[in-house]
This record gives C-alpha cells, sequence and structure tokens, in this order.
C-alpha cells in the first residue's frame, strides 16, 4: 500500500467472499494496520447504522426544528416587534407601546436601543412641537424643556434652524411692528395732509370759479370795451370827416376876409379920394364965395351956389369921415375876423391832428382790446383746466384721505395683532 491509507473492497482468495478493508500506515517499521470486514457485515450494520442514523436524524431534525422555531422566536420577535415599532415611528406614531422583552441577549440590547430612539425621537418631537406651537401662538421667547442636551448628533442642527426661525421671525415682527408704528404715524400725517389738502383743493375749486367769473366779467368788459372803441373810432372818424368840411369851409372863409380885406383897402382909397375932392370942392367953394362978394350984387346968386357947394363939400367930407371910420372900423373887424378864422383854423388843424391821433390810439386800444380778448379767453380756458385739476386734487385728495384713514385703520389693527407676539 506504499505507506498510503485507504478504503476498498476485496475478495478472499480462499474463501471467495467479499470483504471491505480500511487501512492506515503507522510509524512501526514501515508497518499498515488494516480492518477487514466481510462485506455482508458491513452492509449489516451500515444498514443498521443507517436506520439509527436517520432515525436520530428525524429526531434531531425535530428536535432542531423545535428549538430552532423557539430560539427563532426568541430572536425574530423582538426583531419584528422593533422593526414593527421603527415602522410606526417612520410613520409618525409617538404613542405607541415599545415591545418588552426578558431576555439577556442581543434582542435585548435592540429592543433597548429601538427603546432609545422612540423615546429621543418622541422627546425631541414633543419639544419641537411644544416650541412651534408657543410660536404659533406668539411667544418668541419660548425654551426648550427638555434642554440643548437632548438635541444631539443631527438634531443639535435642528434645534439651531428652530432658533434661527425663532430670531428670524421675532426680528421680522420687530420690524413688521416698527413699520407698522411708522404706518400709523404716516398714515395720520398723510391723513392730516390729504384732509388739507382737500379743504385747500376746495378753497382753491371756490377761488377758481370766483376768479372764473371775474374773469368771463372782465372778457364781457373787454368785449363791450372793444365795442364801444369800434364806435367811438367811427365817431372819432366821422368828426374827422366833418372837421375836413369845416378846414375846407374855414379855407374859403379866410379867403373870403382876404377879399374883404382887400376891398376894404380899395373903398378907404376911394374914401381918401372922396375926401380929397370934397377938401378941394371946399376950396373951390370959398374962392368962389370970395369971388361973389368981389362982384358984389352981380354975384349974389353965385354966392348962394358956392354956400351950397360948400355945404355939399362938407357933408361929403363929414360922410367919407363917417365912412372911413366905418371902413376902418369894419377893415378892423375883418382884420380881427382874419386873425381869428386863421387862429380857428390852426385849432381846427390842431383838433384835426388831435382827432387822428386819438383815432390811431384808439386803432391801438382796438388792436390791445383785441389781443386782451384773445388773451382773457386763453386764460378763462386755462383757469377752466386749473378748476378741473383742482376739481380732480379735490377728488383725489378726498380719496387719499379716505385711504390713508383706512391705512391708518390697519396699521393700528396690524400693531395689535404684533402685540399678541412676545419678542
Amino acid at each position: 500500500v506504499n505507506q498510503g491509507s485507504g478504503f476498498g473492497q476485496y475478495n478472499d482468495e480462499e474463501t471467495g467472499e467479499s470483504r471491505l478493508m480500511s487501512f492506515v500506515p503507522i510509524d512501526v517499521n514501515g508497518w499498515s494496520v488494516a480492518i477487514s470486514v466481510p462485506y455482508t457485515d458491513y452492509l449489516d450494520e451500515m444498514l443498521l447504522s443507517l436506520i439509527v442514523t436517520l432515525v436520530l436524524a428525524l429526531v434531531m431534525i425535530v428536535l432542531s426544528i423545535f428549538t430552532g422555531r423557539r430560539v427563532g422566536n426568541q430572536i425574530t420577535n423582538p426583531i419584528e416587534a422593533c422593526a414593527k415599532r421603527l415602522q410606526l415611528l417612520a410613520e409618525g406614531d409617538l404613542a405607541a407601546p415599545i415591545p418588552e422583552v426578558h431576555t439577556d441577549d442581543e434582542t435585548l440590547w435592540l429592543t433597548e436601543s429601538t427603546a432609545l430612539i422612540v423615546r429621543q425621537i418622541k422627546e425631541i418631537i414633543g419639544d419641537m412641537d411644544y416650541l412651534l406651537l408657543e410660536m404659533s401662538q406668539g411667544n418668541f421667547i419660548v425654551k426648550s424643556k427638555i434642554g440643548e442636551g437632548s438635541y444631539v448628533g443631527d438634531f443639535a442642527q435642528i434645534l439651531q434652524s428652530i432658533r434661527a426661525l425663532n430670531h428670524r421671525l421675532r426680528d421680522t415682527l420687530n420690524e413688521i411692528n416698527e413699520g407698522s408704528r411708522q404706518v400709523e404715524i404716516g398714515s395720520v400725517q398723510m391723513a392730516e395732509s390729504a384732509q388739507s389738502l382737500a379743504q385747500g383743493a376746495t378753497d382753491q375749486s371756490g377761488s377758481v370759479e370766483e376768479l372764473l367769473s371775474n374773469i368771463t366779467d372782465v372778457a364781457t368788459q373787454i368785449e363791450n370795451n372793444h365795442e364801444a372803441t369800434d364806435e367811438v373810432y367811427r365817431q372819432a372818424a366821422k368828426v374827422v370827416e366833418d372837421a375836413r368840411v369845416g378846414q375846407e369851409k374855414m379855407k374859403e372863409l379866410s379867403l373870403a376876409m382876404e377879399r374883404i380885406e382887400e376891398s376894404s383897402m380899395k373903398i378907404s382909397n376911394i374914401i381918401e379920394n372922396i375926401e380929397e375932392i370934397a377938401s378941394e370942392t371946399n376950396l373951390l367953394s370959398l374962392n368962389a364965395a370970395i369971388e361973389a362978394a368981389r362982384a358984389g350984387e352981380a354975384g349974389r346968386g353965385f354966392s348962394v351956389v358956392a354956400d351950397q357947394i360948400r355945404n355939399l363939400a362938407k357933408q361929403s367930407a363929414d360922410s367919407a369921415v363917417d365912412t372911413r371910420e366905418l371902413i376902418s372900423t369894419s377893415i378892423e373887424t375883418v382884420n380881427s375876423g382874419g386873425e381869428i378864422t386863421k387862429d380857428t383854423a390852426a385849432s381846427l388843424n390842431t383838433v384835426i391832428a388831435g382827432i387822428q391821433e386819438i383815432m390811431e390810439a384808439m386803432e391801438s386800444v382796438r388792436e390791445s382790446s383785441n389781443r386782451q380778448s384773445q388773451v382773457i379767453k386763453e386764460i378763462e380756458d386755462s383757469v377752466q383746466e386749473i378748476s378741473q385739476v383742482v376739481e380732480s386734487n379735490s377728488a383725489a385728495a378726498e380719496e387719499s384721505s379716505a385711504t390713508s384713514e383706512e391705512l391708518s385703520a390697519q396699521a393700528e389693527n396690524l400693531s395689535e395683532l404684533i402685540s399678541r407676539f412676545h419678542v
């Protein structure tokens, strides 16, 4: 067997019996030990062993199953209970009871760990619910009931987030409170300003209406003045035309006065000739009387004639003197009339020039009146627009006042709401 071990079947040469042999080497002189048994004996023993083994195996299987199920139940039931409790915890159930285990193995540790997890999560969730509920009710000075030490690991970040939320909301509420206070103050001031603006707009509207009425009256007066100016202009033009006719008549009168003056001068010259003739006739009558006196009785008749001639010459001289005086007076009157006529003509020329200037001034007044009428019309339109704007401003101011009052009421309401929070 070459110092090997093995097992095999062989036939005995002497008896021809089939046998089984098992051999192993031993450390004695290179020997081996072999056990040989008949194959039939081996089969009987093997069958008996197999039967016993099978029976034992079945018994062991049954015992193993019973023991396994018992041990499995002792292990799996707490694990299943913990798994179900953790499932309920995942579903948000914090009130379900924690399974109880009365063993001293790992399942007890698992159950205690599950209970610890549930209890800590329940405490943390309850504390978070308490913090958030107090914050929802306006209490922003609330503190944790379980203490910061209970928030371990990643739960500490949740507490920090809640604190940050609390601080942010508290700061926001403070800002809202301050803003509402400022809004309330501003709305009150805005309401007062809007009320004053509305009152001022109402007063302005009355003033604008009065101004519009006055402008309308002024426009009417300007229109009447324009019509009166046109009438005066027409009357002045007629007066100028009549004055020009009078001026022409004055020119004719001046020419007539000049002709009268010339005729008076000619008559005066004729009177002088008559006086000279009367003087010479008087000399001749004197000479004739002297000659008749010399003639004596013969010249008596001639003396009477000479007396008559002397009387006639005297009367002629007297008449010439009277006529001279009358002509002199007439000449003085004519001269005075000529001067008066010249003065009148000059005055008339001055009056015409003055009336012409008045007409030019009236024309300027007419143009100014037209411009004033246009300007007044534009002013009236502008004032009308201003009146509409003032009315619009008044309505807007009243609406703004109402809005400000409503805003003030909302600000007060907001302040009252903010006052419910404890920050």
